[in-house]
């Protein structure tokens, strides 16, 4: 496959392009520093907004530091309150078991004494827990 002519003119044109482009495009630089009053009052202004930029940068890092702290102490309150839950749960398992061995154990006794083990009678309902 031959490449054309009229493909490297392209090519070429194209790559000479941006250098032609930056040729025209290039400011004058050779301004004498307290010659130009305009100057003056450019860098001025570009002083200030660089001032007001940075103030706005550190307002803005204020806040979200402060947004940062906030989720890791809500974060931190939602890990202990979900420990406490975790807690509160396991005691209540543990309650659960013990009052359904004593429900067992109880049941054993009323079948024992129906049976006529009179030794087991009267003993009491277990009550359940909360």
């Amino acid at each position: 496959m031959a490449i054309s002519s009229k493909a490297i003119i392209a090519g070429a044109t194209m790559l000479m392009l941006p250098a032609a482009v930056l040729a025209q495009s290039k400011p004058n630089t050779t301004v004498v520093a307290g010659t130009d009053e305009g100057t003056e009052e450019l860098n001025r202004r570009a002083a200030a907004d660089a001032a007001a930029q940075d103030r706005a940068n550190e307002a803005s890092a204020a806040q979200y530091n402060q947004a940062v702290a906030d989720y890791e102490a809500q974060r931190t309150a939602v890990a202990q309150a979900r420990a406490r839950y975790e807690a509160a749960m396991e005691a209540h398992r543990q309650a659960q078991a013990a009052y359904d061995a004593a429900y067992a154990r109880w049941q054993a006794d009323v079948a024992a004494c129906r049976a006529g083990d009179y030794a087991r009678c009267g003993t009491t309902a277990p009550v359940a827990p909360k």
